[in-house]
């Protein structure tokens, strides 16, 4: 541990240590020093605290900032007491051989910073802990075992409690199927229960850790004396980032280096980033950077390779709208100029004024977003070729949110003025017409992520923009970060993914670009919302096949608006079910997702059959060829895509439309419904007359078989006209919510059985309400029989 103030090298000034750019309260300093060098006591207690503890590092200290002055001091503990010093002449004066900056990822608000600068105020001049210290580092050697199972165990159980945080968070904000808030809720049990057994065997261990007479020598809540690593254990207990257990003197230095056997467990999913060094084997280190983007500094014009970043970006973003002269936009791209941030730097804050747009082209950011005063929430991850701080530009408003480099990146940015220069000059400022915004607002008011919205009026409806795409233009790639939500205007687009081989296959991956054709996407519907809800990558490729025209909202429009996000916590679920690992993602088999869906509460002598069709639904009729080994391997987005369709008012006719139609393309053809019956006609006597009646055939694809069935046209047909009996069965849910009924047994079933429940009553009461009702309420005279299993949840 470090001695005092420090005296100067012999050969002079010392050369001043360059701090990274956004150092903040929270972030630790490690100090590695030769113990030799050191006075006689404090070189015995360096070899010592180095040996038990077998670590370079010796000494570490929090970095506290003024919130009056914001002035950067480093708080320490060393032979003179606790001390408050300023941090860059507390760094540059040292005579370490190393010295390291680890950032800690938690933001830091305006109150935590106050939190940490009164913390300090009370312990500055408090006495140094020369005892405590040996005591803790020797017993991790002569008691190695209870010390391994106390980590061991706390680790553990932040991770429970982590897991219990988030799935309380998406119980309460997420926008959840009755499936998957039945999961969550079984899984909430599931892990307080972990977390009771945890913390009781972890008390057991604490109790017994240390001798009688240490007990006895401090309290728990003690700091009237404390050492270096002590100090900085207690802030973080103290901004309620540590748990009160361990003790705080129950640290050393070395668990707050990156070692993985340091035993530091930060709560909430904070972290300390690695080591960034300001000295190193007694050499000043001036770039802590991993030499990405190099050649790129503040302020710089967009070399042509940046512009055709920005361009890409921009065609994507209302900014397409408000410059329409594709040369005016082109001038508008020059304008930009560089800005490269450290990972930490704090880019804007929530409620700040806003007037710079930021395009990033390399590197990642996070925002956070904090709601009724309360901690920041991270609410989605942005990757290269993305936008952001777009609302505050276009409107005066102040920012929707905290953004945050999460490594060293580089944005173009520009501010309002220079854009409002740009901007075409029109009478009329929306973005929309009042004849597109009545449209949208019908569509939204029916899409699933809106219902949650009090109301759907123009200060909702102005956050979305109109985008063009031409004919085979690709809307975004599988794998791309996610910007916008869109919702289909005018045109055909196509869904396309690409699916991983299993191993041993003769193409172990599909080729880049490719992918099969999972859906058509018409006007009305919606593509994209995956990534927002989920911040996650793009799961699929969306590809224009006619000219389209499509609403969209950019992440922090859709977040303004408090949709809520995903079931986040429902994909670790499902993990635990999937058996096929490539290239670091789980795949799940055929076997695998019907164990997920709980298959075996399905009538026995319909199981076989709702499997074989649930596996076609959830894969979009994909099949597995020879290369697969005979396997169609499942992700984790798939399913969710079926889950949500699946508790969408049209579920059973859309399902029936997608199993007729084989291959994706938005039309059911002759060859194609042939191929159905044929498959059905064993189990369907129906099924096999309609697959031998000429007639039937005729009437639907004409004499030469050449039409071919839309979506609208197939909802139009008549009872009985396409589908045989099988596929045909009036559904009871709506019946259930007018009337009552057994909505006990759901809990119990993950796709309950309610048609398949006897009961003559509610039979006679769906009898009743088909008429007057509509038949997306009442009844589905084109929905398919196993399909009323699922659709009970």
């Amino acid at each position: 541990m470090e001695k005092g103030t420090e005296e100067e090298s012999e050969r002079g000034k010392p050369a001043e240590v360059q701090l990274p750019k956004s150092v903040d309260s929270g972030d630790i300093v490690l100090f590695n020093r030769r113990c030799t060098s050191m006075p006689p006591y404090g070189a015995a207690i360096c070899i010592v605290a180095k040996f038990f503890s077998n670590s370079k590092w010796d000494h570490v200290g929090i970095v506290v900032r003024d919130p009056d002055s914001k002035q950067l001091f480093f708080l320490e503990a060393d032979l003179g007491g606790v001390k408050l010093r300023k941090l860059s002449d507390r760094v540059t004066k040292s005579n370490s051989h190393d010295i390291a900056v680890r950032r800690l990822s938690a933001m830091r608000t305006d109150e935590f910073r106050r939190q940490l600068w009164n913390f300090a105020q009370q312990m500055t001049g408090r006495p140094y802990e020369t005892g405590s210290g040996l005591l803790q580092a020797a017993q991790a050697v002569f008691d190695p075992l209870t010390k391994q199972e106390r980590e061991r165990l706390h680790a553990l159980l932040i991770e429970k409690k982590e897991q219990l945080t988030d799935i309380q968070r998406e119980l309460d904000n997420a926008v959840l199927t009755t499936y998957q808030r039945r999961v969550l809720l079984a899984e909430r049990t599931r892990v307080t229960r972990n977390v009771e057994i945890l913390s009781a065997r972890l008390n057991e261990v604490i109790e017994s850790e240390r001798p009688v007479s240490t007990k006895r020598m401090r309290r728990e809540d003690d700091l009237a004396r404390v050492f270096c690593s002590e100090l900085v254990a207690a802030s973080y207990q103290r901004l309620k980032l540590l748990e009160p257990y361990p003790r705080a003197d129950s640290y050393t230095p070395r668990d707050f280096c990156s070692d993985p056997a340091a035993s530091l467990k930060l709560l909430d999913r904070n972290r300390l980033s690695r080591e960034l060094y300001l000295r190193r084997d007694g050499k000043i280190v001036s770039d802590n950077s991993d030499g990405s983007r190099k050649n790129v500094e503040t302020g710089q014009t967009p070399s042509k390779e940046s512009l055709n970043v920005l361009r890409k970006v921009l065609k994507r973003s209302p900014i397409a709208y408000e410059i329409p002269d594709l040369y005016k936009r082109l001038e508008f791209l020059k304008s930009f100029r560089s800005v490269v941030v450290d990972p930490g730097d704090v880019i804007f804050e929530q409620g700040e004024y806003g007037n710079q747009l930021y395009i990033l082209e390399s590197g990642a950011v996070d925002r956070f977003i904090s709601k009724d005063n309360g901690p920041p929430i991270l609410v989605s991850s942005l990757g290269p070729h993305t936008s952001f701080g777009m609302t505050a530009f276009m409107y005066p408003t102040p920012r929707t949110s905290t953004t945050r480099a999460t490594e060293r990146s580089v944005l173009w940015t520009v501010d309002r003025p220079t854009f409002e220069n740009y901007r075409d000059e029109r009478e009329a400022s929306q973005i929309l017409s009042s004849a597109e915004q009545r449209q949208l607002r019908k569509t939204l008011e029916e899409h699933f992520l809106f219902r949650s919205l009090d109301r759907i009026g123009p200060s909702e409806l102005n956050l979305f923009f109109k985008l063009k795409f031409r004919a085979g233009e690709e809307i975004f790639h599988q794998g791309d970060a996610h910007d916008n939500f869109y919702i289909l205007s005018t045109g055909e687009c196509e869904r396309h993914i690409s699916h991983p081989k299993s191993k041993g296959s003769s193409d172990d991956r599909q080729s880049e670009g490719s992918g099969s054709l999972a859906k058509t996407i018409f006007p009305g519907e919606s593509f994209g919302e995956l990534g927002l809800m989920y911040n996650s990558r793009r799961s699929a490729t969306i590809r224009a096949r006619t000219d389209v025209e499509c609403w969209a909202i950019n992440a922090e429009g859709f977040h303004r608006l408090h949709l809520g996000g995903g079931a986040r916590y429902l994909q670790a679920v499902f993990q635990k079910n999937a058996s096929v690992k490539l290239d670091g993602k789980l795949y799940a088999t055929p076997k695998d997702f019907l164990k997920f869906a709980n298959v075996d509460t399905f009538p026995e002598e319909d199981r076989e059959r709702l499997s074989r069709l649930l596996i076609s639904l959830v894969t979009s009729n994909r099949k597995a060829d020879e290369s697969d080994n005979g396997k169609v391997l499942i992700d984790f987005w798939e399913f969710v895509r079926f889950d949500i369709v699946l508790n969408q008012p049209n579920a059973e006719a859309e399902f029936g439309f997608r199993l007729a139609d084989r291959n994706n393309s938005g039309f059911i053809d002759a060859e194609e419904l042939m191929s159905l019956l044929n498959e059905y006609k064993d189990i369907d006597e129906e099924a096999g007359k309609m697959l031998s009646s000429f007639q039937f055939l005729s009437n639907l694809f004409g004499r030469d078989g050449s039409h071919a069935i839309s979506y609208k046209e197939y909802c139009k047909l008549p009872l009985g006209s396409i589908l045989p009996g099988q596929f045909r069965r009036v559904r009871l849910r709506s019946c259930f919510e007018t009337c009552g009924g057994p909505l006990e047994i759901l809990p119990s079933l993950p796709y309950s059985c309610l048609v398949c429940l006897p009961s003559p009553l509610f039979a006679g009461r769906a009898r009743q309400l088909a008429p007057r009702r509509p038949w997306w309420r009442s009844a589905c005279p084109f929905s398919l029989a196993p399909l009323s299993y699922l659709l009970g949840s």
